[in-house]
């Protein structure tokens, strides 16, 4: 923002001495033929206090992360001197800006000749300009042509100029000096008010005028020194954090779960989807015994099938807002399949994965045929996993299981079948992505066991009408190692796949962007930052029949142990990435990045897509504003629009360990602000608010997977529970 910079008027006190003669002719003893003429009262002469001169110090002051509506509340001369001058502003920060940086900076004014050319000095730089000409009529009626042109052509010689400024910092006054470059200066930002004084002192030649009122002493001199000082205080406001149930904008309610039994360990509000018709909770931990969809009115619940898995399906009713209408469990259910691992809604459409399913099946299989159910109960691959398409049937209001999806080859490799198919799934209403973190090949052969754990997703085309879903290919990275879990976390946009492996190894600090097939591996394959993280994005074609890898990216302050990737998601041109193991202690955005003096804290990345040259940028760093360590901050994450959302779901709130918390912030033409900070309601140790979250058309779902239930007076833990702020 710019500040507008008050002028200061300078009065300078020089007299001009006018001597008028009264030339008397007669009446003398000498000259008896001479009389006088009448005696006559000279002219007072002209001369003015005000001085034609206006000097200006300073172009302007930017502060950061404060708005800008920098409001004068009062300009006025000092009463200690005509050359002081003393300028009040006020202006207000978000509770998020815990700092500003401070740039004055110089004039830009500079002196022109007749045809507007910058007039040089004798190194050949622009004569700057430091006061403006305010002559009056009055004035100018008073100088010869000559004057005029000498005064407009005049320029004071600075001799000397000084810069300085005084705040509290916790209470401590200090004072800085800026020096010839004005370079910017970083200070805290208290909640309240934060009062910064900049004071400019110079001391300026300046020549005679012949307007100047002044003693004959004075007169004799063809200039003066004057000395001037000009202090400005800025006020910068700063907001308070807004209790959860004062947040403008948001009412926090509970989820209602009326008819539903949740027991010990089910860690409600771990998995969650959500769109305009459905909220979606995937509850693996859960462990009845029945199969298929029951609604909520006809459900009976049971522990006969430990960890078999369910999802919990709502609705909204006439007041938006969400109602429970059905559980849904696999139609093959049994224990140790954590059914409900991983959810994804597109439109009428869910998508539910269980990666510990058995199943010896490979590829798609539609459930209107008949050996389908006979390929489901055969148990001869122990956690190959599976995923699950069901349709919501309008007519019926009934969810009908559709599809059952296995890995497209599923053999076994590295002496198990367990590739962990399911543990991320994302589906739009063209594509379904499905990760197998724990696949083992190096190059997707489902036999080939030459990384294990290096990761892979698998790649589907979908169509609702007709409804179609066909298997289109396996990505891979580009560099697969041991144990980098590639798919531990994707995301989808228009035109772009995005996959983390959080545990990949490369210690490279940069972006790879168009990426070619002779790409040399050697800047991608060495192993010197243990589990630093990488992500990688796939372009998609027209018609989602190609997928190639475009674009590497590592952190710019890549460490060992970042885990970069941990969490990702992706619209059109932006990506956002969480690192939870990052341990720089800075706090907001792009501040003290490599440092590592709070280990686990965690950041979040914002990368950015040029159209234009089609590279993606690092364009922000973010800290939370209060970070902690092992807080994980950036855990969980979410896009809506221009807000962005993230998790630390393992900050300790006062004296509750792990009790959550949650940030919301806003992202307009480049700018970043927080709009809200969301901690836990009925705190409970180990709540951790914020284990899972999502956001849509400012609906905020926050999942607080470790909530103990002590309603009963028999505290029941790791329930779960789910907030909903609108």
């Amino acid at each position: 923002m710019l500040v507008a910079s008050q002028t200061s008027h300078s009065k300078f006190h020089l007299t001009i001495l006018v001597s008028l003669l009264s030339f008397l002719i007669g009446c003398s003893r000498d000259n008896p033929l001479s009389t006088p003429d009448a005696y006559i009262e000279p002219e007072t002469p002209f001369c003015t206090d005000d001085s034609p001169f206006s000097f200006k110090l300073l172009d302007r002051v930017d502060f950061t992360n404060t708005n800008n509506d920098f409001e004068i509340m009062s300009d006025s001369l000092s009463e200690e001197s005509a050359n002081n001058r003393e300028v009040k502003v006020e202006a207000t920060a978000p509770y998020l800006s815990n700092f500003t940086i401070i740039t004055p900076l110089e004039l830009t004014n500079f002196k022109r000749d007749e045809q507007g050319q910058l007039v040089l000095n004798d190194e050949n730089e622009p004569i700057v300009i430091l006061l403006d000409k305010e002559l009056t009529p009055e004035m100018l009626e008073h100088l010869s042509e000559d004057a005029i042109t000498e005064l407009e052509e005049s320029v004071p010689e600075i001799t000397s100029i000084s810069y300085s400024i005084e705040y509290l910092d916790d209470g401590v006054l200090m004072s800085e000096t800026f020096d010839e470059e004005l370079t910017a200066l970083e200070a805290n930002l208290l909640v309240g008010q934060n009062r910064f004084t900049l004071s400019v002192n110079a001391s300026v030649i300046v020549q005679k005028t012949g307007l100047e009122c002044s003693t004959s002493a004075e007169s004799e001199s063809l200039s003066r020194v004057v000395s001037l000082k000009y202090d400005t205080e800025y006020t910068i406001s700063r907001a308070g954090l807004v209790a959860i149930d004062e947040q403008p904008g948001f009412t926090a309610t509970d989820l209602n779960t009326n008819g539903l039994v949740f027991n010990a360990n089910d860690r409600l509000g771990e998995v969650i989807a959500v769109n305009d018709q459905f909220l979606v909770l995937g509850v693996p931990n859960e462990s009845s015994s029945f199969t298929g969809v029951v609604s909520v009115a006809e459900l009976v619940q049971n522990t006969n099938s430990l960890e078999s898995g369910a999802a919990f399906v709502f609705t909204k009713d006439e007041d938006d807002n969400w109602m429970p209408h059905s559980v849904i469990k696999s139609s093959n259910n049994e224990a140790g399949d954590r059914f409900g691992a991983d959810v994804s809604l597109a439109g009428s459409y869910l998508v539910i994965s269980a990666p510990g399913e058995d199943s010896n099946a490979s590829g798609i299989h539609d459930n209107t045929l008949a050996n389908t159910l006979n390929l489901k109960i055969n148990n001869g691959a122990s956690n190959s996993g599976a995923v699950y398409l069901f349709k919501f049937d309008t007519e019926t209001e009934v969810w009908q299981e559709t599809h059952y999806i296995k890995p497209d080859e599923n053999v076994i490799s590295d002496a198990d079948y367990d590739k962990g198919f399911g543990k991320k799934l994302e589906f739009t209403d063209e594509l379904l992505l499905v990760s197998a973190p724990n696949e083992n090949s190096n190059n997707g052969d489902p036999a080939n066991s030459t990384f294990p754990n290096s990761g892979a997703v698998y790649v589907y085309s979908f169509s609702a009408a007709p409804l179609e879903l066909s298997f289109v290919t396996t990505l891979k990275a580009l560099n697969p190692g041991t144990n980098d879990l590639f798919g531990s976390s994707i995301s989808i946009s228009d035109t772009h796949i995005a996959v983390s492996a959080p545990f990949e190894d490369n210690s490279k600090r940069l972006i790879f962007n168009n990426l070619q097939l002779n790409t040399q591996l050697e800047n991608f394959e060495n192993n010197l930052r243990a589990d630093s993280g990488a992500v990688y994005l796939y372009s998609r074609s027209a018609n989602d029949s190609q997928f190639e890898l475009t674009t590497y990216i590592k952190s710019t302050n890549s460490d060992e142990h970042d885990f970069f990737g941990t969490s990702l998601k992706l619209n059109q041109s932006s990506l956002i990435v969480g690192a939870i193991g990052e341990d720089s202690n800075g706090t907001g955005f792009n501040r003290e990045m490599l440092n590592n003096e709070s280990l686990n804290s965690g950041a979040v990345y914002l990368y950015t897509l040029n159209q234009n040259t089609n590279n993606w940028v690092e364009s922000l760093y973010i800290k939370a504003n209060d970070t902690q360590a092992a807080s994980n901050f950036g855990q969980y994450l979410d896009f809506d629009k221009n807000n962005i959302v993230i998790s630390a779901p393992t900050f300790d709130d006062i004296a509750l360990s792990n009790a959550g918390k949650v940030y919301l912030y806003e992202y307009k033409a480049g700018q970043m602000s927080q709009i809200s900070d969301f901690i836990s309601m009925g705190s409970s140790e180990n709540m951790q608010l914020g284990n899972s979250l999502s956001l849509k058309n400012k609906h905020l779902i926050l999942g607080a997977s470790g909530f103990i239930d002590e309603s009963s007076g028999n505290p029941i833990p790791a329930v779960g529970k789910l907030l909903s702020y609108q």
